[in-house]
């Protein structure tokens, strides 16, 4: 299993799916491209050519992913609005904003639970939430601080 995510997190995920490679891939790229657009915005340099391969090659080829396609679809535009509206508040840091915006960085997790609700039901997905969500390397506090230093 090629990937461009931790391997911990790449095991986790795996774990989580049953073993299910084709879900497992379509999360670990999915994070991998959330990393490397939020890093472009940031000014980062990235291999585009790779980045443009797994979002017009990789994806669309996913066994996983075209199975589950209209359903996944509204769950990553959903994500691209919370990761669009949380840069925005960022930017205005406002009351409450960097708050909001670390919750809303958090969506690709969002979309990895469901991930699991479609692959083992709803009561399971459940069950494996907090070992998901514990996946999140993040705290808000480094959260807080890369944003002072910003």
């Amino acid at each position: 299993m090629t990937t461009k995510i931790p391997k911990p997190m790449v095991d986790a995920l795996y774990q989580l799916t049953g073993e299910d490679l084709d879900a497992t891939l379509f999360m670990a790229d999915i994070w991998y491209l959330s990393q490397v657009w939020d890093d472009c915005i940031d000014g980062d340099a990235y291999d585009m050519n790779e980045v443009f391969m797994i979002a017009l090659s990789k994806i669309p080829q996913n066994n996983f992913y075209r199975r589950y396609m209209r359903d996944l679809t509204p769950i990553i535009n959903q994500c691209i609005m919370d990761w669009k509206t949380a840069n925005v508040l960022e930017q205005r840091q406002e009351g409450e904003d960097l708050n909001r915006a670390y919750m809303l960085r958090a969506s690709p997790y969002r979309l990895f639970h469901y991930c699991l609700l479609l692959i083992h039901g709803m009561d399971e997905a459940i069950r494996l939430g907090p070992e998901l969500w514990s996946i999140y390397g993040e705290s808000l506090d480094d959260f807080l601080l890369e944003m002072k230093h910003a």
